[in-house]
């Protein structure tokens, strides 16, 4: 369906979970734009992808679509703004609190320990512990021991 403002043309049909036209055939559905721009112009090549010039990702107007990488699909994302990383607890997977986050970084003990006490897995203790994860909340109490010690780790891991 036309929408008269911005000229793109509405997908009515089955959605995709993040927005996207989808269309059946074969026991398999399919991305509507993609099988737009194949019906109208022929295969894609192997490693390219059909973008929408329009962000709207409904929009199925051949002339709100053109081809590209999955790289330039990510830089119109980064570059038009579309692209929001929620980390810490804004994150909807999110399993702990920043606060129990911070409470984790601090408890000495056993990761396995301190894992049992968070009702958390032993693998997210050390990823905050190592400071790959929570990194936000758990700065302000890095010490500067603690810093010269993930520095070597960094620099051991580049020379491997």
């Amino acid at each position: 369906m036309p929408e008269p403002n911005s000229g793109c043309h509405l997908w009515l049909g089955a959605m995709s979970d993040d927005g996207y036209g989808r269309l059946g055939g074969n026991g398999r559905m399919r991305n509507a734009p993609r099988l737009l721009w194949i019906e109208t112009y022929g295969p894609l090549a192997p490693g390219l992808v059909v973008r929408h010039k329009c962000d709207v990702r409904a929009c199925v107007n051949i002339d709100h679509l053109c081809v590209g990488t999955v790289a330039d699909n990510n830089n119109d994302r980064d570059t038009r703004g579309r692209h929001v990383a929620l980390h810490g607890e804004k994150n909807g997977h999110s399993k702990i609190t920043s606060s129990t986050a911070v409470a984790i970084f601090l408890e000495p003990g056993k990761h396995q320990d301190v894992a049992w006490k968070f009702n958390v897995s032993k693998p997210l203790v050390q990823a905050i512990k190592s400071g790959r994860l929570w990194q936000a909340a758990t700065k302000p109490y890095w010490s500067p021991s603690w810093l010269k010690e993930l520095e070597q780790r960094k620099r051991l891991k580049a020379a491997a």
